[in-house]
């Protein structure tokens, strides 16, 4: 038997107390009333088996509170079908802006060429200024094409101090007559009107003009020469008369004289520096001061054959004789 010791309130004392053997389990006695005391909850057991899933119930229970606001942006869903388009609204009282410039389109191909047919000129008419034109006859149309001349408004110079107009400014007026021109400024009448140039004018003839002006020009058609009417004379103006272009010549430089010449060409010999000229069917020599280095002294030649002697001369004048060489005869003229 073993010994257990229990705290006796009473006496203050700690007692042994005799355990015997446990004897048989007696009769369960009656259940008491419940505890008013919730006692501790015990451990989790472990998780059991999940049950079947009961039937969806027939009524829809209540929708809970609306949660916080999400501080996170959740996704984007997908996109919806598109809605009707809606009416169209009233006019804009403001213009929008320009849109950028689209890019250029490709060309075109290209068109058919018309068919031209040249017809009778338009006739320039007197008095006016502008264009000569041609009538053109363009795909079964007519069509004006100006050609190059232009014609200015022109008179005598009679008419023209009739009719004293206006030029606009700018415009010309030309004498037909005398050859002068005034230019308009739109203000002053024909009459008031100073010629072009201070008044020059230039006349063409083989005889000079009667009756020039100072400054007129005359050109003298036989001689092709240029004058001016100045202090009362005539003075050349142009004095230089330049021909036509020839043709292209050709220079050669070498040894031997180049084949096929033709009019004007040159060749300068290399042999003896010498140039010619191929003229009228011949080289012709064109500079002849090319001089070089003076050359050595040449070789002593060979003496000539003795020549004949001559006749012997007498004294002229009695005097004595001096020696006679050979093809020589000396003559002594004697004493005084």
């Amino acid at each position: 038997m073993s010994a257990l010791k229990r705290y006796n309130n009473a006496t203050g004392q700690w007692e042994y107390v005799a355990i015997g053997k446990q004897g048989p389990t007696g009769d369960t006695g009656a259940t008491g009333a419940d505890s008013l005391v919730t006692g501790p909850t015990g451990a989790q057991g472990d998780l059991g088996p999940t049950g079947p899933t009961g039937a969806d119930s027939l009524v829809t229970g209540p929708t809970g509170p609306t949660g916080a606001d999400s501080l996170v942006t959740g996704p984007t869903g997908a996109q919806g079908d598109l809605g009707p388009t809606g009416p169209t609204g009233a006019d804009s009282l403001i213009t929008g802006p320009t849109g950028a410039l689209g890019p250029t389109g490709p060309t075109g191909a290209q068109g058919d060429i018309g068919s031209i047919t040249a017809a009778s000129p338009i006739t320039y008419v007197e008095n006016e200024i502008g264009l000569d034109y041609d009538a053109l006859v363009v795909d079964g149309g007519t069509s004006a094409v100006p050609k190059s001349s232009i014609e200015l408004r022109r008179s005598t110079a009679s008419q023209w101090s009739s009719d004293n107009p206006v030029l606009s400014a700018g415009e010309a007026g030309f004498e037909s007559d005398s050859n002068k021109l005034k230019i308009g400024d739109g203000s002053t009448a024909w009459n008031l009107l100073s010629y072009a140039s201070g008044g020059a004018s230039v006349e063409v003839g083989d005889t000079p003009p009667p009756g020039a002006e100072p400054n007129t020009l005359w050109w003298d058609s036989d001689e092709g020469i240029l004058y001016i009417y100045y202090d009362n004379f005539w003075v050349e103006a142009v004095s230089v008369m330049l021909g036509p272009t020839g043709p292209q010549g050709s220079f050669t430089t070498s040894d031997t004289v180049p084949s096929d010449p033709e009019a004007g060409d040159g060749w300068f010999n290399s042999t003896n520096a010498r140039f010619f000229i191929y003229y009228d069917s011949y080289w012709v020599e064109a500079a002849t001061n090319f001089k070089g280095a003076a050359g050595d002294q040449g070789l002593q030649g060979e003496d000539g054959p003795t020549g004949a002697a001559g006749p012997a001369v007498a004294n002229i004048d009695g005097g004595t004789p001096s020696s006679v060489y050979t093809g020589i005869t000396s003559i002594d003229a004697g004493g005084v």
